[in-house]
């Protein structure tokens, strides 16, 4: 019988908010069994390796895995910076003295320590802390500087061949991007790499440098994450199992590579394991992983509540951009994205440009009746949209705007000369408040003292007035899919991206609205958006949106343009509601036709069946909805909600 395990009092070796601080986030045992049993099912690793041990829970697992599968000799090897954590893992660890397990545990910085300092391992495993190394306050900035070096310099040859991947090596990279980086040099040839991290590098544009140095350098064997559980409660991130095996020449593909396996687990960990009970515990687990993986014979064992995909490693999949298409996509979608003559990114559509951010947006931002109350002058405020949940419809007019952003390019002095007192009024109220303390600022400051705003030029109070944009994109997405067209002249607040096209005459903005609206643009925003906030709302970036996939308009003849623009109009009567209640509306049916028609038409064929075309879009509506679902599931588990 498994004894009970008792790593989980690591919770108890700092308070709560001091480990979030630095990025520790213990990991359950179900899981470190896991992550044993899959990296282990080829071979017992020699000398095992937990970087950043903690109370050394995967260490502790690991001897025990070695006592229930009569391992030959395995040297377990454990480093922490954290002397607590360090001294909890030498007593956890001294009830698992056997003559076949050599336990090494050191104190130390990993990132740290060299190949020469600590030899080379045939599996290294762990769960790296979550944060960036700019708010890491173990190492000086000059540690941190060498660290970029001594990284360059030993992929050095990698760089060589691939000089733009330079970008790689920024201090501005997650610190599990380093562990994966020093991982590397430590491993034997075919050494084994697992590691539970962020799914941040899977979910975004920013993560491509990062998958290409580890296509180059490693086989990728399994990327696993819980559609269901979240396996840290308390961290805002949505985790993956990543299991790698080093290559043993770089770059270099053997023909009998295996393929990829994305999992994705549909019922918690405890459930799809055996029971930690029986006595044969190990020999089970990795029967069960085996079947799971659907690397054993059908049996008894295979479960219901894994989703199972091969993605091959002979071709470089993992650094394409849209990584998380190859993984998570349904396979329609894949299908049409990957006749790539037919797609555009939006940056070759159109500029997507940073919305604007006051920096006091008490002072800036003003509503009907503040203005009013103010008498400020009408030349000096401007409509705003802040809000996506004011959003009535796909059309967004200036004047049904609410809201107004203070915009005076003028000093006082000029103010009080050109009679505008209402305004000068306005700025000298604003020169008595001060902003509250919150994060780095730890007492009031006077407003036109704020960081953001005093090297505002002539004045603190100047905003640079932007040009109204054709089209506005969503920042954040959660229930609601949708790109909005701009009439009238007004600015938008940071809630989203203003996209300025690039020839709004030959492709009108009413026509680029229409594509991006049409179910297919939905569907990929419900798979390219960055989901490692944890909250259920998918975030894009700026660079995610500049690589966004937008079907070709040069494909559209123009009178399929003019079809397209009737039917975005029809389409924005309709209030933007949840996906749930709009996507079969039949506003929405009439244009996702028009727009999957001509994409899915081939050159001298005849044109696709109607009901063809209706198909392939009930699937792509239908993925969104199951999308929507595992996204509330796992917002409801982290909340502690059933």
């Amino acid at each position: 019988m498994e004894p009970p395990v008792k790593s989980e009092i690591t919770t108890t070796l700092t308070n709560r908010q001091a480990r979030l601080s630095q990025g520790e986030f213990y990991t359950p045992s179900a899981l470190c069994d896991f992550m044993l049993a899959l990296a282990t099912q080829q071979a017992s690793p020699s000398r095992l390796l937990e970087p950043a041990c903690g109370a050394g829970i995967f260490l502790e697992r690991a001897a025990a895995q070695a006592r229930g599968l009569n391992t030959p000799h395995v040297q377990l090897v454990g480093i922490e910076q954290n002397p607590a954590a360090l001294e909890i893992a030498k007593s956890q660890l001294a009830v698992h003295k056997l003559p076949s397990v050599t336990l090494d545990l050191r104190p130390g910085n990993f990132l740290a320590l060299t190949p020469q300092t600590l030899g080379n391992f045939d599996l290294i495993i762990g769960n790296p802390p979550y944060i960036r190394p700019e708010i890491d306050k173990s190492g000086t900035q000059e540690d941190k500087k060498n660290r970029l070096i001594y990284y360059r310099r030993l992929f050095e040859a990698y760089l060589r061949e691939f000089p733009q991947q330079d970008k790689l090596f920024s201090q501005k990279a997650d610190l599990y991007q380093w562990f994966f980086i020093h991982a590397c040099g430590l491993l034997k040839p075919r050494g084994t790499l697992a590691f539970v991290v962020s799914n941040s590098w899977l979910d975004s544009v920013f993560g491509q440098y990062f998958r290409h140095f580890l296509w180059h350098h490693f086989d990728w064997l399994y990327l696993v994450e819980s559609a269901c559980e979240r396996w840290f409660p308390d961290a805002a991130i949505h985790p993956v199992i990543v299991i790698l095996q080093k290559k043993e020449k770089p770059g270099n593909n053997a023909d009998n590579v295996p393929e990829c396996q994305w999992l994705r687990l549909y019922r918690p960990l405890r459930q799809l394991l055996p029971s930690t009970n029986q006595p044969d515990y190990w020999q089970a687990l990795a029967t069960q992983v085996q079947a799971l993986c659907g690397q054993a014979a059908e049996s008894e064992t295979v479960q219901e509540g894994v989703n199972r995909q091969a993605i091959s490693n002979s071709q470089p999949w993992p650094q394409s951009i849209h990584c998380n298409l190859y993984l998570r996509g349904p396979q329609a979608l894949l299908a049409l994205y990957q006749q790539y003559q037919r797609w555009k990114p939006l940056s070759a559509v159109g500029t997507i440009r940073y919305p604007l951010k006051t920096g006091i947006n008490q002072f800036f931002y003003l509503s009907h009746a503040q203005a009013a109350q103010w008498r400020i002058e009408p030349e000096f405020l401007i409509p705003v949209m802040r809000s996506s949940k004011k959003l009535k419809g796909l059309m967004v007019r200036s004047e049904d705007l609410k809201e107004f952003l203070f915009c005076c390019p003028y000093r006082k002095v000029e103010l009080e000369r050109m009679d505008k007192q209402g305004a000068l009024a306005y700025v000298l109220w604003g020169e008595q408040q001060s902003a509250t303390p919150r994060q780095k600022r730890n007492q009031p400051v006077p407003w036109p003292q704020v960081k953001s705003v005093r090297y505002n030029q002539p004045a603190w109070y100047v905003q640079k007035p932007l040009p109204t944009a054709h089209i506005l994109c969503n920042r954040f997405v959660d229930q609601r899919f949708f790109f909005a067209l701009c009439q009238g002249a007004f600015i938008e607040d940071q809630t989203f991206y203003g996209l300025t096209l690039h020839k709004p005459a030959r492709h009108l903005p009413a026509f680029i609205a229409a594509l991006l609206n049409s179910t297919i643009c939905c569907s990929l925003l419900a798979y390219l958006g960055r989901g490692s906030l944890g909250e259920g709302v998918l975030q894009f970036a700026r660079c995610d949106l500049d690589h966004f996939p937008i079907p070709d308009p040069d494909l559209y003849a123009h009178t399929e343009q003019t079809e397209l623009i009737a039917a975005f109009e029809a389409l924005s009567e309709i209030p933007v509601g949840p996906w749930a209640a709009t996507w079969n509306h039949p506003a929405r049916v009439h244009l996702d036709h028009l727009v999957l028609r001509r994409l899915l038409a081939q050159k001298g064929q005849p044109a696709p069946a109607e009901d063809d075309v209706e198909r392939l879009r009930q699937e792509l509506g239908e993925s969104i909805l199951q999308r929507l679902r595992e996204r509330q599931q796992m917002a409801r588990n982290r909340s502690g909600k059933n």
